[in-house]
């Protein structure tokens, strides 16, 4: 196995008279490295049986996970080289796109899977001034700028792709594009209050994620900035804020202590 292609040409498996060469360490990784069981799922899941769709030329498989197994044609060979699709067709949201639109959130979900890589603290600024100085951090925080200049550029692209008849999204587009940007808006907010704290040691209240949108946590709660009302009592005791519990018709019970 390299570092960039594992060989699969001994697998002797075929599909759409193409034969199979090639795998994504990523891929292989997530069976263990047993080629032989890999071999296996590969061929059930694109055999007669199996369940898959096609998206704009590769071919997918249709499971409940959040990732797919990928067949894409080689340009150099016409042969299939097995991969990761970081994302899930029967899985929200992209459960809810059509298939003529699959192509082009397939494309994007490639593109993201690259930039959305997580979120910066000032712990790995500080990381970078140990073993660089200034210059190191400088190059690092212009890369994540960089890196989140091209992963809205990629969600711009998205966002026209998908456009309408009426040249606007329809819903589920909007709803999907709305997500991801909030994904986004939370990592450019992390990255800024990462270079405020190493500055100047402080950068103020910073909210914090809640089912991909925004809550600010008090003392003996927290609200959501992508709610207008107040979060109903499973949510606040989901989250450990508040340890309220209640009988059958909703009166609260008198608080427990916590452990």
């Amino acid at each position: 196995m390299t570092d960039t292609v594992v060989d699969l040409s001994a697998c002797d498996l075929s599909f759409r008279h193409r034969r199979l060469v090639s795998a994504s360490p990523e891929l292989v990784r997530a069976w263990g490295e047993d080629l032989e069981e890999l071999r296996e799922d590969i061929a059930e899941h694109f055999g007669p049986e199996g369940s898959w769709c096609e998206v704009g030329g590769d071919l997918h498989t249709l499971t409940d996970g959040e990732w797919e197994v990928r067949l894409r044609i080689q340009p150099d060979s016409a042969c299939w080289h097995a991969d990761v699709f970081g994302a899930g067709w029967r899985t929200s949201p992209y459960d809810a796109v059509p298939p003529e639109y699959r192509a082009e959130v397939a494309a994007y979900v490639d593109q993201s899977r690259a930039l959305s890589k997580g979120l910066v603290q000032e712990s790995a600024l500080r990381q970078a001034a140990a073993e660089g100085g200034g210059p190191a951090v400088d190059r690092l925080v212009h890369s994540e700028f960089d890196r989140l200049d091209q992963w809205f550029t990629a969600l711009d692209q998205l966002h026209t792709a998908l456009q309408g008849p009426a040249e606007e999204p329809p819903s589920w587009a909007y709803d999907l594009v709305r997500d991801e940007l909030q994904e986004l808006n939370t990592a450019r907010e992390w990255l800024l209050s990462a270079t405020a704290e190493y500055s100047w040691g402080r950068s103020g209240p910073r909210p914090d994620t809640l089912f991909a949108g925004l809550r600010y946590v008090f003392s003996t709660g927290w609200v959501d900035l992508m709610r207008s009302s107040q979060p109903g009592p499973a949510a606040r005791s989901f989250f450990g804020l508040v340890d309220d519990t209640y009988d059958t018709r909703g009166n609260k019970l008198p608080d427990t202590p916590r452990p």
